[in-house]
């Protein structure tokens, strides 16, 4: 096993395309690492580069304690695998390869001493997975590092990227059902509160004090972020859901264990270059969007699979504004993340 240093890895083309732009990342001995990202991010040209199969333009690639830029893919111990690994995606590499002999009913002290003689003779490297699909990503990764045009976004454990996003590209790209938007008010009235298309939410004390720099948006426009699985169906909420969201359901999509709520609220989608990255979309696509439902905003919200929601109906969604996101509306940055201070400097 080995570790992987990239420091400041950059891969350009002619007439000046980085594909990768001044990547840096330490991927640690034995982790399993993945590369995500939209079409054309500079995930597969990263890996490639690692492997030797693409020649970086910039910076340094080291494998273990040796720099292997001018090395050729033979010399690097490395093994590529594309596309179908074909492999359990919930098991560790482990436990694949203990797997068939598990069904024969190989006692176990066979299977460990077989595994670990299989895994020395392959030599199973630190390994670095790329995919466009984020749930095959947050499955396998011990970190996930999200790329846009080539450069690192956020790196972090699955978990961290849901429920911290360092910005409205991360926001937007993790997460299924999307993550919702809206321009909003920070506003100051018997304690701070968000408004939005007619709707106001209280911001609980503690998101304030956790969200480094936040007050200071107090009076000032922020993007704000609802995840569809912070709401719930308001007869079924708990204590957590204190928001309350009177809507009327436009569309259901009953799904076994939850249902997709999807409805409408009067504002415009959010526009900006990170959202636009994130979902894949053109501007002319966003446009036509917006002209289907009437320049207002198209909103998901997930419930339990008890909701009595139906198409149509008025009904109290709830709202668990202890994770509310809070975008500053020109940086696109996370406010109060503490990688969003170090982003905002380098910028």
């Amino acid at each position: 096993m080995a570790q992987i240093i990239l420091d400041h890895v950059e891969k350009a083309y002619a007439g000046g395309t980085k594909a990768v732009n001044d990547l840096s990342l330490d991927v640690k001995d034995g982790e399993f690492m993945v590369f995500v990202g939209p079409s054309g991010c500079g995930k597969s040209t990263a890996l490639r580069s690692i492997a030797g199969l693409e020649e970086i333009t910039g910076g340094t690639i080291q494998i273990g304690d040796r720099v292997v830029n001018d090395l050729p893919p033979k010399d690097r111990d490395i093994a590529m695998v594309f596309q179908n690994y074909a492999l359990y995606p919930h098991m560790t590499v482990e436990q694949n390869l203990a797997f068939g002999l598990q069904l024969r009913k190989t006692p176990k002290e066979e299977i460990k001493r077989r595994v670990e003689e299989a895994a020395q003779m392959l030599g199973l490297v630190t390994t670095v997975y790329v995919t466009h699909d984020q749930v095959e990503a947050m499955t396998l990764g011990n970190r996930v590092c999200v790329l846009r045009d080539g450069r690192l976004q956020q790196v972090d454990t699955p978990q961290l990227l849901f429920e911290a996003p360092v910005n409205l590209f991360v926001a937007g790209f993790i997460g299924s059902p999307a993550m919702n938007f809206v321009a909003a008010d920070l506003v100051r009235d018997d304690g701070p509160a968000v408004t939005f298309a007619g709707y106001k939410l209280a911001v609980p004390s503690d998101v304030m004090e956790a969200k480094h720099g936040l007050p200071d948006f107090i009076g000032k426009k922020v993007i704000l972020g609802i995840r569809p699985s912070d709401f719930q169906d308001a007869s079924l909420a708990d204590g957590s859901h204190a928001g309350k969201m009177q809507i009327t359901t436009g569309v259901t999509e009953e799904l076994g264990t939850e249902i997709h709520v999807i409805f409408t609220i009067d504002a415009p989608p959010v526009e900006h270059a990170d959202l636009t990255k994130a979902a894949g979309t053109s501007d002319d696509e966003d446009e036509a969007v917006s002209a289907l439902v009437g320049g207002k905003s198209l909103w998901t919200a997930r419930v339990s699979a008890r909701s009595r929601i139906r198409p149509g109906q008025p009904t109290e969604l709830a709202v668990d504004t202890h994770h509310l996101h809070f975008f500053d509306p020109d940086s696109g940055l996370s406010i109060g993340h503490p990688q969003a201070a170090v982003a905002l400097v380098e910028q």
